[in-house]
């Protein structure tokens, strides 16, 4: 890299930001209506699967189907500026962390090229960063000194958090007890999130025989076939917020399609369990 090619820092905070926030805040989003319709036009001309089934039958609908679910979503994208989750940081601002990306972006290109150019890149970056990090902390803080009082310990306490916490209760009902001495009512709350594992009852052991003697006698090939509601609860009971994999196919994609695409995914499924077969995407 060039030294007259390197991007000039102002030490201003405002001008440091200015353009370069509004390029970096930009993040995908995706318009759910157009991307189910997209995708239930598109899903019109799949052909269901065929009998009999094979695992090269299978493996390509898998595929397909990830490969259309995919092509919607990127038809159905739209630009969108990012909220700044600001939790338990009153000072966190999109100024601050388009400089925290900046330096992040500084320090992957000294770790890749080992140059002089870069390692000084990565140490205004850093330095611009820490510098109005503190600015903004400070300021924060003289904030809410001033509502608190000046009092120092009422603002640290408000900021770390332990302000906003849920104190015991001092009287509650377990079973139609009232109790209010601090040590039975830490006692009644654990016995009610961790509660003794209950004697069985004979009725789940000859439940749990049968189950097991009928897994035991049946062959492998003999799967129930899943339902609706199974596919249903598995689908929306995956975690969000979680990066795609190689399909480029996230958990809210399965679960904004899945009105479109419930009857492609049960077949699929079932079809997977009676071939006995993980598909290979």
């Amino acid at each position: 890299m060039q030294s007259n090619q390197r991007t000039q820092f102002h030490p201003i905070y405002p001008l440091v930001t200015r353009l370069f926030i509004l390029s970096l805040w930009i993040t995908i989003a995706i318009d759910k209506q157009a991307f189910s319709a997209h995708l239930k036009n598109r899903l019109t001309v799949v052909a269901p699967i065929s009998l009999p089934l094979s695992n090269e039958i299978v493996n390509s609908s898998v595929q397909e189907l990830c490969e259309l679910i995919a092509e919607s979503a990127t038809v159905s994208k739209k630009n969108r500026l990012l909220s700044v989750a600001r939790g338990k940081m009153p000072w966190w601002s999109h100024a601050l962390c388009a400089l925290r990306t900046k330096t992040r972006h500084a320090l992957k290109q000294w770790s890749n090229c080992k140059t002089i150019e870069n390692r000084d890149a990565y140490g205004r970056c850093k330095s611009i960063y820490q510098r109005e990090l503190r600015i903004a902390k400070k300021n924060n803080f003289l904030e809410v000194s001033d509502k608190s009082g000046k009092n120092l310990f009422k603002v640290l306490k408000k900021m770390s958090g332990e302000w906003t916490t849920i104190p015991l209760p001092t009287e509650i009902t377990v079973k139609g007890c009232t109790l209010n001495q601090p040590v039975k009512i830490l006692e009644a709350c654990a016995r009610h999130f961790f509660p003794d594992n209950p004697p069985s009852d004979p009725f789940h052991s000859e439940v749990e025989a049968s189950v097991c003697a009928g897994l035991s006698s049946s062959s492998l090939g003999s799967y129930p076939p899943v339902t609706l509601e199974e596919l249903s609860a598995a689908v929306f009971s995956l975690k969000t917020g979680t990066s795609p994999g190689l399909d480029r196919i996230t958990p809210e994609l399965l679960q904004s399609s899945y009105n479109v695409t419930k009857r492609h995914l049960l077949a699929l499924m079932n079809a997977c369990f009676h071939l006995e077969l993980f598909p290979d995407q």
